[in-house]
């Protein structure tokens, strides 16, 4: 879908022509093969790893009694 967003597909192909073949030029959302490649149970599990109660915060700012 980025590839059909003029500005999104400029942006990649800046970063790759400018920083050659390191991390920050990857695109943010993956590659096309890459995400394709993700099985259901490969979400389910990052999701059941990586969301849990000392991994978040809770914050609250304002006028808040």
């Amino acid at each position: 879908m980025a590839e059909d967003t003029p500005e999104d597909l400029v942006h990649e192909l800046i970063m790759l022509a400018h920083y050659g073949d390191q991390p920050v030029a990857r695109p943010i959302l993956g590659t096309e093969e890459r995400v394709s490649a993700y099985a259901r149970q490969d979400l389910v599990s990052y999701w059941q790893g990586m969301y849990r109660p000392q991994n978040c915060v809770f914050s609250i700012a304002g006028n808040y009694d």
